[in-house]
């Protein structure tokens, strides 16, 4: 008979995939339901393939006893088999599996399944039991529509990707390509403003390229060593301000702005930042982790806008 559990917490997932305001907030409800609901279930989490290296899988949320093994490469594991199979891996008896990772002592099966966006593995949900052969047809056909729904929901920031790849294709100006790169990111959030700024490090200047927004900055050209945007440059990574009232380092650009979060743009040797991307908000702790890995991963995709500069 199948278990009635499984349809009522994928329905519960899909409600909450509606109105999640990011992935750490939905892979959260979705280990906390998943774990709660089902006792052989003895560790529920999440692995993404980093951003930065799509051969090295990062642990995520999950609920369970503690693990080392928080980054792992894709030709290792049963984690590692899944995302190669590019299908969900069953094993009934981790002692007699080479492939296996031990995180537990207790462990004695394992069901991994990957998700996918956008047609591309993007991660998994790994499962581990106490008991011998715990997962069957039931537990992966189950475990593969809450990887779906995970999958609809980073659908919406590939979408993201898909509109920036497809301006930067287009036959405009570089200003014209800007102010559409600005609208797209500002929308997609949904974001109150929206800026992209050229990195003069020899002329010690940073000037705005286009904006997306009610107002124009305040300060459309400022010196490199200026506001929050100087901590980016001299420290080559993001600055997430929650309370911009709270830090000394901020400088208008909008009276009614509480939280910044100022992504840089790294030269093609990442020797040096050229360009950030600026995106304020009017509520207070608007970026949240999922947020920044998006405009992180929106700044890498973009890095050929600041790289090619010269063209009209």
């Amino acid at each position: 008979m199948p278990n009635p559990a499984f349809h009522d917490i994928v329905s519960e997932i899909r409600r909450f995939a509606e109105t999640a305001k990011d992935l750490t907030s939905l892979q959260e409800f979705c280990v906390g339901i998943i774990a709660g609901r089902l006792s052989y279930y003895n560790w529920v989490g999440f692995y993404m393939l980093d951003s930065g290296d799509e051969n090295v899988l990062v642990l995520g949320p999950f609920r369970g006893a503690p693990t080392e093994h928080v980054r792992i490469p894709v030709t290792e594991g049963v984690c590692g088999a899944a995302v190669a199979q590019g299908e969900t891996v069953i094993v009934e008896d981790v002692s007699a599996d080479p492939r296996y990772l031990a995180c537990s002592l207790e462990t004695r099966s394992e069901i991994v399944v990957p998700i996918q966006a956008n047609g591309k593995i993007v991660g998994e949900i790994d499962i581990d039991s106490h008991t011998l052969n715990a997962f069957g047809s039931e537990d992966r056909s189950f475990l593969e529509e809450c990887a779906g729904v995970v999958g609809e929901f980073l659908g919406k920031d590939g979408l993201l990707a898909g509109k920036l790849r497809a301006i930067l294709a287009q036959s405009l100006s570089r200003s014209a390509k800007a102010a559409h790169i600005a609208d797209a990111i500002r929308e997609d959030g949904p974001y109150r403003w929206v800026g992209l700024y050229e990195v003069d490090v020899e002329r010690g200047l940073v000037s705005n390229i286009a904006w997306s927004g009610p107002g124009a900055p305040a300060h459309p050209t400022f010196a490199i060593t200026k506001g929050l945007t100087s901590r980016a440059i001299a420290e080559s990574k993001t600055v997430n301000v929650g309370d911009v009232a709270r830090d000394p380092g901020y400088l208008t650009a909008l009276d009614t702005t509480r939280s910044e979060i100022i992504v840089p743009i790294l030269d093609g040797e990442g020797a040096r930042v050229i360009g950030t991307i600026d995106v304020e908000s009017e509520g207070v702790n608007a970026f949240d982790s999922a947020s920044q890995a998006t405009l992180e991963g929106c700044a890498r995709l973009l890095k050929g806008f600041w790289t090619n500069s010269d063209q009209t």
